[in-house]
């Protein structure tokens, strides 16, 4: 009797496991060294994606550590139910994006196209960094309203741009962000 039960249990999971999961996937990888930019949504110009890739690689060149640029055209493309941090940290991995000391220290910038959802993915080495406030700052004030325009390249340049000084090690200054970020809120508000 306790065969039978087993005998069913693994019939069950072998017919109706399949439908219920739906394996994610990433778009395949630059086949080529020096390759950045994979931009499976389309969204650039030829002339485009050889200008960020050009940075991309200058950055990389640089610093040893990594920035790519990952479009896609929607979650469902890929098989993925869950949220743009989960899809970003998920392509992360499977790219295995690694700066060149093996310190974890790469960066991925994501966006899905259809679904409106941008992330920027810091390598494992920046924790304990305390970077999160400017990533989120860079977002706010030089990348989404150039997404919330449909301006596709320039709101990934500056995504790009504003991770420079993260590439490069460079501390993050709470002054200068306050004189270049707060103050002009404070101006506003007083206004």
């Amino acid at each position: 009797m306790k065969f039978r039960g087993t005998v069913l249990a693994v019939l069950f999971l072998i017919v109706f496991a399949p439908m219920s999961a739906q394996a994610a996937s990433v778009p395949p990888a630059p086949g080529e060294d020096g390759v950045w930019v994979i931009d499976a949504a389309n969204v650039l110009s030829p002339s485009q994606r050889a200008s960020l890739n050009t940075l991309c690689n200058d950055l990389y060149i640089e610093t040893g550590r990594p920035i790519v640029v990952l479009t896609i055209e929607s979650f469902g493309d890929y098989g993925w139910n869950y949220g743009e941090e989960e899809y970003a940290n998920f392509a992360f991995d499977e790219y295995g994006i690694m700066d060149d000391a093996g310190q974890d220290k790469a960066i991925l910038v994501f966006m899905s196209e259809q679904d409106r959802r941008f992330w920027t993915e810091l390598g494992g080495g920046y924790a304990g960094e305390n970077r999160d406030a400017y990533v989120q700052s860079v977002f706010d004030n030089d990348v989404k309203p150039l997404l919330g325009d449909d301006l596709w390249y320039e709101g990934l340049l500056a995504a790009v741009n504003g991770m420079e000084p993260v590439l490069k090690g460079e501390g993050f200054n709470w002054i200068s962000w306050m004189w270049m970020g707060a103050l002009p809120i404070l101006l506003v508000l007083v206004l």
